[in-house]
Parts: C-alpha cells; structure tokens; sequence
C-alpha cells in the first residue's frame, strides 16, 4: 500500500529537500483548520476547548499562508541565485507550474460560481483580471477566495526575478545581497507602520526566506525552532500585536522552522520527513485550490444542517478528520491528473530542480 502511495505522491526529481515537503504539508494544514474553524465558528454556538481552537485557528490558521511565503522566498531566491535561467526562461517555468492546476479550478468556478454584486463571473474583464492574478494586490474581489495568495506569489517572482537580472544579484557579494533584503524589508515594514493604504505586509516572510537562502544554517536551529513556533503561536492566540508586529513575530517563527529543517540533523527535520506529511506537501497546491469545494460542499451539506444541533462541540470534533479527508478527494483527483503531468512532470523534463519550485498553497 505504501509503495503505491509513494509512487503516486514522491517527487522524483534531481534535488530535494525532504523536510520541506513535510513543512508545506504543516502549512496546508494551517489552512484547512482555519477554513473550517472560521466556517463553524460562524454556524455553531461552541464552547470549551472548542470555542478556543476554532477562534484561535480562524486568526493563526491563516498564517499557514506565511510559511508558503517564507518556503518560496527561500526556494525561489536560492534557485535563481544558484542558477543561470534567463528571467524570461524563468518566467515561464512559473507560469508553467502554477497554471495548469489553477485553469482547471477557475474554470469550475466560473461556470457553477453564482454571479454576485460581487463576483460578476459574467463579465470578461472581470475573468481576465482573475486569470492576471490582480486580485489581491488591488482591489479586486477574487473568483476564488483562496487566490489572493497567488497574486502575492506572482509579484514576487517577477520582482525578485527582474532584480537578480537587473541588478546582476549573482555576481555581486553576500553583503550587498543582503543589504537588498533589508532595504525592501525595512521599506515594506515602514510603509505598513504609517498605515498607508494597501501595502502587502503579508509579503515579509518572502524577506525571511531570502534571508534564510543567505545566511549559512547550523544544528542548533533545528532543536530551537519548535519552541519559537510555539511561542508565535501562544503570542498569536493569547496577544493582540497588530498587523505589523504581528507579521515580524509569524514571519520570524516560519524563518526559525525552516531552519530547523534545512539544517537536516535533529528532531525537526526528522518529524518533518514523516512519509504522510510530505505527500501530503507534494501535492499541498493541488490541495490549495480545490479544498475550497469540499469545505463549500460539507457547509450546505453538513455544517448548517446541524446548526441547531444539541451537541455542537461534539459535531466540531468529528467532523475535522471527516471534512479534511473529503477535502483530500478532489485535491488527490486534480494533482494526479493535472499538476504532477503538466507541471510536475514536464518541469523534471526541462532540468528545474524542486528547489526553484516553491508554489504557494495557501488560503
């Protein structure tokens, strides 16, 4: 059975970080738990323990969002500075990685999506601004929800992409790298302080993963990293930071994780390479995309039904594995035959090692 699944949802590729599989698994998780918290915290009057995982999830949930930034800051930064890709080679090497799962979703949800004031599926423009991946960055409400992210992840590609060509980042030193870094941090941070309108503050942990791509990884990291992670976490639930602070501390714990697992010794990278896990992350975009249908499906079918349920908090508790595990039926479907065949597959064929393949999956 097990070789059946590895078969099915290893990467066979050149190079490959296996701990980092096992972290977009974690990530993907995030995102399910805060999908489906924040749905019945909306529907069902919860108490106890219940009550405080759903709303603690629905806020810090999200952030599993910022640990696929901070995986693709350091993948796709250490892939282009390794590497000798022309931007333009590179460009299409993205697109062709993050399209052809995306075509298939959209189109779902274009054709049974019911038009809103809102959502104007019917309206050309408004389609083609979705395929663009404007929403997001500007104000435009996205077809799918989950999709803001991948705007995130389309401006950072071409940003950083045209800065490595531009300011031939390659051939100059560490230091002068890292001053970059800190220059689009620290803009990006102040910006956010000021409270000026519409900036991508949730686009710093890509700065972290650069960092992380930069600075030279040690076995101490990797014992120290969950208890960071689990201070985020407690400072996240507990604490009121504000968005700025908030992204600093998110994005520092993601950073220390990651670590841990790139320095390949010890307890995290080691729970990280757990086999279910990192099939789990293989296929974490796939997963991305079509959750969103299931979670849709179990709330017309499960959720509000049971809203006056004598029992809610016992409702919450059995329907967690029930509803991820529907989610996983779509999401195997769509990676089975349209990632791993026309982005995953053809990606190996054209010599793109996963380390310069990090996609978002993410809320």
């Amino acid at each position: 059975m097990f070789d059946r699944l590895a078969r099915i949802f290893e990467l066979d590729t050149r190079s490959r970080l296996l701990p980092m599989e096992g972290l977009r698994g974690l990530a993907i998780i995030l995102v399910f738990l805060q999908h489906y918290c924040r749905i019945a915290t909306h529907n069902w009057h919860l108490n106890g323990a219940a009550r405080w995982l759903a709303i603690a999830f629905s806020s810090y949930g999200n952030f599993g969002v910022e640990l696929f930034f901070v995986l693709s800051g350091y993948l796709i930064y250490r892939g282009l500075i390794l590497g000798r890709a022309p931007f333009a080679t590179f460009a299409m090497r993205r697109a062709q990685r993050i399209y052809p799962a995306f075509l298939v979703v959209f189109c779902i949800y274009a054709l049974f999506h019911p038009a809103t004031a809102d959502k104007p599926v019917g309206d050309l423009a408004y389609l083609i601004k979705n395929l663009l991946f404007l929403p997001g960055l500007f104000p435009i409400k996205p077809l799918m929800d989950v999709a803001w992210s991948l705007s995130y992840e389309i401006f950072f590609y071409l940003l950083i992409g045209a800065l490595v060509s531009l300011l031939a980042l390659r051939e100059r030193s560490r230091a002068f790298r890292l001053v970059i870094i800190a220059l689009m941090a620290g803009t990006l941070t102040l910006a956010s302080a000021l409270h000026i309108h519409g900036v991508p503050i949730r686009a710093l942990p890509f700065f972290g993963g650069m960092l992380l791509a930069e600075v030279s990884i040690t076995e101490p990291f990797s014992a120290f990293s969950l208890l960071v992670l689990a201070s985020a976490f407690f400072l996240g639930v507990t604490m009121t930071l504000g968005i700025t602070v908030g992204e600093w501390v998110q994005s520092a714990a993601f950073v220390m994780l990651t670590a841990g697992c790139v320095a390949g010794r010890g307890l995290t990278p080691q729970l990280f390479s757990w086999k279910p896990l990192r099939w789990l992350g293989n296929m974490s975009y796939s997963f991305y995309l079509a959750h969103g249908l299931a979670i849709n499906t179990a709330l017309l079918l499960v959720i509000r039904p049971l809203a006056d349920f004598s029992h809610p908090d016992l409702a919450f508790w059995l329907l967690v594995p029930l509803i991820f595990c529907a989610c996983l039926v779509p999401s195997a479907a769509l990676f089975i035959l349209i990632e791993k065949p026309f982005s995953l597959t053809r990606r190996k064929a054209h010599g793109v090692s996963v380390e310069a393949a990090a996609t978002p999956q993410s809320p």
